[in-house]
């Protein structure tokens, strides 16, 4: 749902709403009430277990490789073979075990990269639980309720209206959140990913990249300009982009005072 037609949901010139029309809006364009937005959710997870991923896995290598599997079956680990006393059968094994273990890469179950799509999941339906939360408290006119959160993402609820821009600022990262949510449960239940996808934590070191990359914050907004226009998070505020410049300008001048003494 990249490109919603705002103009379906807003009519001529009004820049508020009443609260309650936030809901009506999420709730349309999701074609669910809230509470079975919610709900539907919660209720995704991972359905596959390791134990039948390594099942698969080792069923496609049967399947594909018979005669690689037969290989390993049957080969012996062997240590470094020295070149000046080995023979022709030697070298012919050692290159074809090589050769194995590349090709065994396909086959091998990865345990970090169920990890990866279990914590994915989880921060994502963290994040969504927290923007249904502050959307049904406005809806509901329980913005008492949720005023440290409202504060946070300079939202202001004057005689139960919403401005038209705050709506859409919470909609946009709400659905897109969504819609990762379910391609990511549907990536981490079909079993011919295993086969394809092999994260692992020497991966990443090798890469020169820390976990924290990987995965998006459980923040719903980030009050750093270097998050501006990335999906899944609510937008900054003009008023936020503002003091957070005037905070950037300061620390530049105070660093530029110092290298000066």
């Amino acid at each position: 749902m990249e490109n919603i037609d705002w103009n379906a949901y807003f009519k001529g010139d009004n820049k508020d709403y009443d609260t309650k029309y936030l809901r009506t809006i999420l709730e349309s364009l999701l074609d669910n009430s809230i509470e079975d937005i919610r709900k539907n959710v919660n209720n995704c997870d991972i359905k596959v277990t390791e134990e039948k991923i390594k099942e698969y896995l080792n069923s496609k290598l049967e399947e594909e490789n018979p005669e690689l599997k037969k290989r390993r079956e049957t080969s012996k680990k062997r240590n470094w073979i020295n070149l000046s006393e080995c023979t022709q059968k030697d070298i012919e094994e050692s290159s074809q075990n090589f050769m194995d273990e590349l090709d065994m890469v396909r086959y091998t179950y990865e345990p970090y990269t169920f990890f990866y799509y279990s914590h994915y999941i989880m921060i994502l339906k963290s994040k969504i639980n927290k923007l249904l939360y502050v959307i049904d408290g406005i809806s509901s006119n329980n913005a008492s309720k949720i005023e440290e959160e409202l504060n946070n993402l300079d939202i202001n609820i004057i005689d139960n209206k919403i401005l038209k821009s705050d709506i859409i600022r919470l909609i946009i990262p709400t659905i897109y959140n969504i819609e990762t949510l379910k391609s990511k449960t549907n990536e981490a239940n079909n079993l011919d990913t295993y086969l394809t996808n092999k994260l692992s934590k020497h991966y990443l070191l090798k890469r020169d990249i820390s976990e924290y990359e990987i995965y998006p914050s459980k923040s719903i907004i980030m009050n750093n300009l270097e998050y501006e226009g990335i999906p899944g998070y609510v937008k900054l505020t003009e008023k936020q982009k503002k003091k957070l410049l005037e905070e950037r300008r300061k620390n530049i001048k105070y660093i530029a005072s110092l290298q000066l003494d």
